[in-house]
């Protein structure tokens, strides 16, 4: 039976380029490139999460602007190890980052992310998290399509869009501080496998813990 405890936490500033160099000896065809200012900026932000096997980053996920001054965000870049799939960590990487923009981008800021339609497994996540189509996005959602590697002259854009909706949102953060109450999140695989994941994140301690809380129960957004 396999069991890992895995730590989950905040990119540092100083692992930009170790996080960089773990996406391009993991390439994977649903990943857009994006410039490294933007992998920066979400860093620098406390907003790149890592999940980590000592110091091995083994699964990594971010939170993205269109661009400046537009009150949307996009969850992306969530890509996990194959010898840890099947736990569930789509979904843990969803919460903290929902839990992320409630309390670093507040109120005011819709959250969309964009999976490729031949993505299964991250259409049934997205489906699942509580995500519905965006149907008109806005126009900046396309400005990395020129870099786009499977761009098709069928379609403007290979990926759908995705809104989160506020009550799933709630869903998303409740859920993630009645499973974070301990410390750590123990997740287990059909075949019989167990991790358990430490979370080391400021935004599930002290004040910002109570503030999640606080939304969760209705008394922002």
């Amino acid at each position: 039976m396999q069991r890992a405890k895995l730590t989950l936490r905040p990119a540092r500033p100083d692992e930009a380029e170790k996080l960089l160099a773990f996406y391009k000896g993991n390439p994977d065809r649903f990943l857009l490139p994006r410039p490294f200012d933007e992998f920066r900026t979400a860093i620098d932000r406390g907003q790149f999460f890592v999940l980590v096997d000592g110091e091995e980053i083994v699964a990594a996920s971010g939170v993205f602007d269109y661009a400046e001054n537009l009150p949307f965000v996009e969850l992306a870049e969530t890509f996990v190890s194959q010898s840890i799939r099947g736990f569930g960590l789509q979904s843990v990487f969803f919460n903290v980052r929902i839990a992320s923009v409630i309390l670093y981008q507040g109120p005011s800021v819709r959250i969309t992310t964009a999976v490729d339609s031949r993505n299964g497994h991250s259409l049934k996540t997205t489906d699942r998290q509580g995500f519905e189509p965006w149907t008109t996005p806005i126009a900046a959602v396309h400005s990395s399509c020129p870099k786009c590697p499977n761009k098709t002259p069928e379609r403007t854009c290979c990926c759908d869009f995705y809104l989160l909706p506020v009550n799933k949102a709630r869903d998303a953060v409740s859920s993630l501080l009645d499973e974070t109450m301990s410390g750590s999140i123990t997740l287990k695989n059909k075949g019989g496998g167990t991790i358990e994941v430490r979370c080391e994140c400021a935004i599930l301690a002290g004040e910002l813990r109570k503030a999640l809380r606080g939304f969760v129960d209705g008394e922002t957004w």
